[in-house]
């Protein structure tokens, strides 16, 4: 007896993507909102709604953080507050990539349906593109020292705003250069952080662009099945409904039926 071609699946497992899909499942632990989402009850309110309210937010609170910090080196206040906006920042990369490269994998996983809305995820990443430029120029406005030349002040909103929008896309050359530690790291961690982010906004402009291309062809095919529902409509003759024998009226009665008034 010859052999036989068998037919098989097999399941394919990558290493590097369980690995990846596990880290950034514990990642999603140190988002506070995640933490939110998952245990704080929001009677009457979308989960959508909560978390464009919640980015939308903080880029506010980012905006009014950087105007109101008037002076280099840290108060307490503005140490809290620039020990948060790393904690932001790095909730924002941990949020995105999962949400682009990992929540779907899990939903099939586990056998459930994934839905993403990419129009919208793009732009809340474009959203959170600008806050974290706010957040690095809050970084710049008060390690100000940690840059040349000490003749042009960085302690300004425009020229710290400025000088993280030049380091986060390259476009053009900073009239700052760091000169000390301090400032070669957060030059250094914007550099990383904004091709991530770069990254990530191509990732939704492809997806929805071929969503947008996927929509013309599947198109037709909608419409020729309501044509086809409409034309069984019109084959379809339906059936005479039978016509009860009529009652002589009743003596005292009326043979017309009651109207509103009546």
């Amino acid at each position: 007896m010859g052999d036989q071609p068998v037919s098989r699946t097999v399941r394919m497992r990558s290493v590097a993507l369980e690995f990846w899909v596990g880290l950034f499942g514990w990642l999603r632990w140190v988002s506070l909102l995640y933490l939110i989402r998952r245990y704080v009850p929001k009677a009457g309110v979308s989960p959508y709604m909560f978390v464009d309210q919640w980015v939308m937010g903080h880029l506010v609170l980012a905006v009014v953080l950087l105007a109101a910090s008037m002076h280099s080196g840290f108060t307490w206040w503005e140490a809290v507050l620039a020990g948060y906006a790393g904690f932001r920042i790095l909730e924002i990369l941990v949020q995105q990539i999962n949400g682009l490269l990992f929540d779907e994998y899990r939903a099939a996983k586990r056998g459930e349906r994934y839905i993403v809305g990419y129009r919208r995820a793009l732009i809340l990443i474009l959203n959170s593109y600008i806050e974290v430029l706010f957040w690095f120029a809050l970084f710049y406005r008060n390690a100000a020292s940690a840059f040349e030349p000490k003749t042009v002040v960085l302690d300004s909103f425009i020229e710290s705003f400025r000088l993280s929008y030049k380091t986060m896309t390259t476009w053009g050359h900073s009239q700052f250069t760091p000169s000390d530690n301090i400032g070669h790291t957060l030059i250094f961690l914007q550099s990383v952080v904004g091709l991530l982010m770069f990254l990530m906004v191509l990732v939704g402009f492809l997806a929805l662009i071929s969503r947008r291309r996927a929509e013309p062809q599947a198109r037709p095919a909608q419409l020729a099945a309501a044509r086809s529902s409409e034309v069984q409509a019109r084959t379809v003759q339906p059936q005479p409904r039978p016509q009860p024998s009529p009652q002589p009226p009743a003596q005292g009665q009326d043979s017309q039926p009651p109207n509103e008034s009546g």
